[in-house]
């Protein structure tokens, strides 16, 4: 990420092709402007906040019905564990499938029965009489989730110009902690009942947590047929040559936004003309074959794992891996954190969060050595502090969205990132400390909520990067890696806090400062580069100082640095500037240390250290004359630094030529050694050193 600039490795892929002429992607961009924002956007959006909430009930809904379900289903901690993990397992099978297809056949379609299929899942799920068959129904629903998550982010991106995108993707994002408001209110108002409804003389018996899901289901019911209601992506039906359709929705969104009539939108005769032309994000030839839209599909992945575009894949990926293990662990495990700090608590002796952590992991071991076999089934259910505090976190959760909503633009996706991974640093490392229930809420809704708007900026990220022929996919690869995370954080946090609370939050702290770094990858991987180049001229200068002389050496080093430098003056790519930098840096170094090595070789033992003192003082007198010149030629002109440079490098390159062979061993002659007491004592005297060495 010297920054990784990450919409500029983007645009090179694509936009050398739009930079020709204004062409239909370019051109939908300014009809979006022209439509302004309005009431086609607050309807989409509210569109999106119904989906969000039901795909984030596919997995919370799982934390909240655990306590009123543990009897009725008979799960042991494992199968709870299952339970929580079987919706990222079906979400990891379909999020690459789901991606491509719906690049390749429309967004419209896989909202719709994305949605649909949650909808009838979710009330296969409630109407489960045992294990399996939930367990089966939220596998289906992950599966689902992912067909139709990645659509909602990219449908919402393709109806925004650049200048709003950003702002309403964040906004968006933020109908995420809107919704864990909603559905923390909603378990609080239904799982404190007790329903128990039987059917078929006993065959179904309904129990609350059924009715939950069976309210819950209400969500993806709603979602699926508001989206019904709202036309196609204008940007994917224009990838497929469909102008005259793209063309009428983006006029309908112009009247419904403006409420301006059809025949003043200003750009009436948008893409007539455009039915001939090859885009970069479209076929070249119209064929609504299954087979020709399949074959195009796949050839227009091809780039997405190609530079530019794999480089930033590869990082967003990993940075979302490690960011939604640590953002869902926390989400899915807080309402059993809160309830056993709201039970371990109470007597005041455990101290901190971890030592309440370790007393009930320290119970939980004692409960299975015991080994109760005839016991009645109690499920413990969790009290109302535990719902409140879900809401609390959930309300948090939105602060950071409109202060990243008024900053993104001014300060970069990027440098957000890097704030954003400091912050999650911070709160993680406080956790291993809390010993209130007030720092505890407060540290974890700080994690999770800026860990949540961190998710939001790589979808936002990945929308700029990728063209629209790939978006979808590339959300989904990003999503895919990122419930990998999910589901390794989720398996392994329950293993590492049995071995001890310190161990995850440690762990977690670890990786975000990780995220940190990598938000800023391509300046540190180009650094490591340098590194790595630095060291290779040494063992050619250890061969070849004792053949051709260090004098030699030094001036066809200094003669590669002018080169380099020169030629940093004309260098159009990064790969020319890493190398050059590269070359100048590694050079520059090891002329250093052959000027020390001429040092030592000139100058006799007993002035030696003093003389490599003075010729380094006089070397960072130069770093320092430097660093301070070179912001202010830069801002003169950036040829004057460079030019500046070239000079100073042209200059000391011969001088080594004029330092006589002999001028050690004549030193040495001139001086006695070792010297007398006479000569060492103060004030000397000039006769001292007249007779041995005529020097003075």
């Amino acid at each position: 990420m010297s920054e990784v600039n990450l919409a500029a490795l983007a645009e090179s892929g694509k936009d050398r092709i739009e930079a020709k002429a204004p062409s239909p992607m370019q051109e939908i961009d300014d009809a979006l402007k022209a439509c302004t924002f309005g009431r086609f956007h607050i309807q989409m959006l509210a569109t999106a906040l119904v989906g969000l909430v039901a795909s984030v009930l596919v997995s919370n809904s799982t934390a909240y019905l655990l306590p009123n379900a543990e009897c009725d289903l008979r799960m042991d901690l494992l199968e709870k564990g299952m339970l929580n993990a079987m919706p990222y397992i079906g979400m990891m099978l379909s999020s690459l499938i789901a991606g491509f297809l719906t690049d390749t056949f429309g967004r419209r379609l896989f909202l719709v029965y994305g949605y649909g299929g949650i909808f009838l899942f979710t009330l296969l799920a409630g109407s489960s009489q045992s294990y399996e068959v939930l367990l089966t129904a939220k596998f289906f629903e992950g599966i689902f989730f992912a067909t139709s998550f990645s659509p909602t982010v990219t449908y919402t991106s393709e109806f925004c110009h650049k200048g709003i995108r950003d702002r309403v993707m964040l906004s968006q994002s933020s109908f995420t902690a809107f919704s864990q408001v909603i559905i923390a209110a909603m378990s609080w108002g239904i799982l404190t009942n007790d329903w128990r409804y039987s059917l078929f003389g006993g065959y179904i018996v309904l129990n609350t947590w059924n009715f939950y899901l069976y309210l819950m289901s209400l969500w993806s019911l709603a979602a699926c047929v508001l989206y019904a209601m709202l036309p196609e992506s204008p940007k994917y039906l224009i990838t497929q040559q469909r102008y005259d359709e793209a063309r009428e929705i983006v006029i309908k969104t112009y009247v419904m936004n403006t409420g301006k009539p059809a025949d003043t939108f200003p750009y009436p005769n948008l893409w007539k003309t455009a039915k001939q032309q090859v885009i970069d994000e479209s076929a070249e030839h119209k064929d609504a074959s299954l087979s020709h839209q399949m074959v195009m599909g796949l050839y227009n992945v091809k780039p997405m794992f190609q530079m530019p575009l794999v480089l930033p894949l590869s990082l967003i990926s990993l940075m979302g891996f490690l960011v939604m293990a640590l953002y869902n662990v926390y989400r899915l495990w807080f309402p059993q954190l809160s309830t056993v700090v709201e039970h371990y608590s109470v007597s005041g002796e455990h101290g901190d969060l971890c030592g309440m952590l370790d007393a009930y992991t320290h119970d939980l071991r004692n409960r299975n050595v015991t080994g109760e076999n005839t016991y009645v089934c109690v499920p413990t259910l969790s009290g109302a502090e535990t719902y409140i505090n879900s809401m609390i976190v959930g309300c948090i959760c939105f602060l950071p969205y409109p202060i990243m909503g008024m900053l993104v633009n001014r300060v970069g996706k990027k440098a957000m990132i890097f704030g954003a991974g400091v912050v999650c640093v911070s709160a993680t490392l406080g956790l291993r400390w809390a010993d209130t229930k007030g720092a505890v809420v407060a540290l974890f809704s700080v994690d999770i909520s800026v860990a949540q708007t961190m998710i939001s900026l790589f979808q936002a990220l990945t929308v700029e990067v990728f063209p629209t022929t790939v978006r979808t996919l590339a959300i989904s690869v990003v999503m895919l890696v990122g419930r990998t995370g999910t589901l390794a954080g989720n398996i392994t946090f329950p293993i590492l806090l049995n071995m001890g609370c310190v161990v995850p939050f440690y762990g977690f702290t670890g990786l975000m400062i990780l995220v940190t770094t990598l938000s800023g990858a391509e300046t540190y991987i180009n650094s490591m580069i340098v590194g790595c180049i630095c060291f290779l001229p040494y063992p050619i200068m250890g061969i070849l100082v004792n053949r051709v002389g260090k004098k030699a050496l030094i001036f066809g080093a200094g003669v590669v640095c002018v080169s380099a430098t020169l030629g940093l003056r004309w260098a159009d790519t990064k790969g020319a500037v890493v190398a050059l930098f590269s070359l100048d840096i590694s050079v520059a170094q090891t002329m250093i240390s052959l000027f020390q090595a001429l040092t030592v070789e000139v100058f006799p033992t007993t002035v030696r250290t003093l003389a490599i003192s003075v010729v380094m003082l006089v070397g960072r007198t130069g770093t320092l004359a430097g660093n301070i010149t070179f912001p202010i030629l830069l801002n003169m002109g950036c040829v004057v630094p460079f030019y500046g440079f070239t000079g100073l490098m042209i200059r000391p390159t011969p001088i080594p030529h004029y330092i006589a062979k002999e001028a050690k061993s004549k030193t040495e002659e001139g001086i006695p050694f070792p010297l007398t007491q006479a000569q060492l004592a103060f004030p000397w005297k000039e006769e001292d050193y007249v007779s041995s060495s005529g020097l003075l």
